[in-house]
């Protein structure tokens, strides 16, 4: 027993012995602060007395402080050799030389023999390879590249994009800075939305009109990222 309950404790039995009922308020009120702190860290002890967190969602903590969080995180991968040795660890340990698929296609399916199957395998394989050399919009960005560059933006910046384009009957990936979301669009669900035209925003009359769109993500009713609006 510490010593602010051993005085709360004799504090309480010397106001009984004076008012009996004021002692039967003062039980009465700390067996009520003993129900609301069940949990230690939920009571308001002297080390946790200043302690107020906020009581917001996530996506709304995240909107107050993502800007400065990228900033701050930036900054000690520029300047901070051990904050960009851990990024540099992290990223080479998750991505390596690069995913690389391994072929198996189904010879009884597709009805073909085993040895048919193996060299369809090895068609596909150096396919890959082939267009894994410069998978990126530029063409100058190996698939490997396009990895590494998405798992940094996820450490600094806490996601990432990729959008797929197809040129010339060829996929290729444009990897697009997070910060270009919009990070101050938020629309409930029925709300107005963003036109395209210089009129500003408009009614959708359509089912898009159902979807929530936070932090520049639009989610249908059901959740699922449907659109981002960079």
């Amino acid at each position: 027993m510490g010593f602010a309950q051993a005085l709360s404790g004799w504090l309480d039995g010397a106001v009984s012995v004076f008012s009996p009922v004021a002692g039967m308020r003062r039980q009465a009120a700390r067996q009520a602060l003993k129900i609301q702190a069940a949990y230690k860290g939920a009571d308001f002890s002297r080390t946790r007395y200043g302690w107020l967190p906020g009581a917001d969602s996530a996506d709304r903590e995240i909107e107050r402080g993502l800007k400065r969080l990228r900033e701050r995180s930036r900054d000690l991968n520029r300047n901070d050799g051990t904050a960009a040795g851990l990024t540099s660890t992290v990223v080479a340990n998750i991505v390596g030389t690069g995913s690389k698929p391994q072929a198996r296609v189904d010879a009884g399916a597709l009805g073909i023999t085993d040895e048919q199957a193996e060299d369809l395998n090895r068609q596909i394989e150096a396919a890959w390879a082939r267009w894994a050399e410069t998978a990126d919009i530029s063409g100058r960005l190996s698939f490997a590249a396009c990895e590494e560059l998405a798992q940094r933006q996820e450490i600094e910046s806490g996601e990432f994009l990729v959008a797929i384009k197809v040129m010339g009957g060829q996929v290729r990936l444009v990897l697009i800075e997070p910060d270009r979301l919009d990070l101050d669009l938020n629309v409930a669900r029925g709300g107005a939305r963003p036109g395209k035209d210089a009129g500003g925003p408009r009614q959708s009359q359509s089912s898009e009109n159902q979807n929530e769109i936070r932090m520049g993500v639009e989610y249908d009713a059901e959740g699922r990222v449907v659109a981002y609006w960079v």
